[in-house]
Parts: structure tokens; sequence; C-alpha cells
């Protein structure tokens, strides 16, 4: 067979179509469709089971579904109740995560023994942490006026290290030469 601009075409059609039946038939065999069909079957009921469930919890317990359902912001109620209690911002997240773990009302985590032991037990390493000197100040070089040595010394109380003892003799010596 020859093409328009006079070159020679062979089609060989045969073998083009038996390459292209086999793989038909193996991408068919490969992808089961009442296998598919039933998991997607199992899917949807599962689905229907829950939203079953969701409803009958609904009806029985609406109260907690509204809970459930509210936003993440406090009602008017629970920031007055954290306020009276005098709560850190810092564990208003504690309080409030607990409440809506046991799904009560941050008004009744705050009566909760659980949440005053957490929130007692936060106030005590508050306490300690600004109790204790995490900063980085430099000791003082320790050394003492002439005149609080003078002092310190007619009171009975001498220095210890030796450069302080040598000052106060020094002193000592300019005050008894001052006095003739």
């Amino acid at each position: 067979m020859d093409n328009e601009n006079g070159e020679e075409v062979i089609l060989n059609t045969s073998e083009e179509s038996v390459d292209l039946d086999t793989t038909q038939e193996e991408s068919e065999e490969e992808f089961d469709w009442k296998t598919e069909a039933l998991k997607q079957k199992q899917i949807a009921e599962n689905q229907k089971i829950r939203a079953e469930k969701l409803e009958r919890k609904a009806k029985e317990g609406g109260r907690e579904v509204v809970k459930e359902t509210k936003s993440s912001s406090a009602s008017t109620e629970d920031l007055y109740a954290l306020m009276k209690a005098d709560i850190p911002q810092e564990d208003i997240a504690d309080v409030r995560e607990y409440a809506q773990f046991k799904g009560i009302s941050i008004a009744e985590a705050l009566q909760t023994g659980a949440v005053r032991s957490i929130l007692a037990e936060k106030v005590e390493q508050r306490t300690v942490a600004s109790a204790t000197n995490t900063g980085n100040s430099k000791r003082s070089s320790g050394k003492i006026s002439d005149e609080a040595l003078l002092a310190n010394a007619n009171s009975g109380k001498l220095p210890e290290n030796d450069a302080d003892l040598n000052r106060l003799v020094q002193l000592k010596m300019k005050q008894g030469a001052g006095r003739r």
C-alpha cells in the first residue's frame, strides 16, 4: 500500500489487534467488579449504622450533643466562672480541655477535685519558679567599704579573708596616726 507521498506503508493490523485484546482481558481479570461492589456496599452500610447511632444518641441525650457541637469559645457563664475563680490565662486551656473531655461546663469543671489539684500544682510550680533565681546575675566582688570594715571590726566582727584583714590594719594605722 502506498501513501500520498509515494512511500510504501505496511499495515500489520492483525498483530496489533491481538495485542490490544490480550491487554483488555488482563486488565479485566485484575479488576474484579463484584468484590469492588461488595466493598462499596459494606462501606455504605457502615455509614448508615453510624448515622443511626448518632440519631439515637441525639434523641436520648440532646443536651450532650449540643455541648459537643458548640464552638470552642466559652460561654459568658464559663468566662464569669473563670474570672471569679481567678484562673491564670495559662491554665484556662487545661480547664477547658478537661471540661470538654468530661462533657461538662467549665464552671462545673472548676468545682471538681481533679481540676482543683491541677491548678494548685501549677500555682505551686509558679511560686517555686519565681522564688528560684534563674537569671545570670553576677555576684558582687564582696569588697566591703572602708567604713563598713571599720564598723564591723569595732563591733567585734573581723573579716575572714586576708585582703580585708590587711585593709583593716592599714585603716586602723591611719586612724591611730590621725589622732596623734
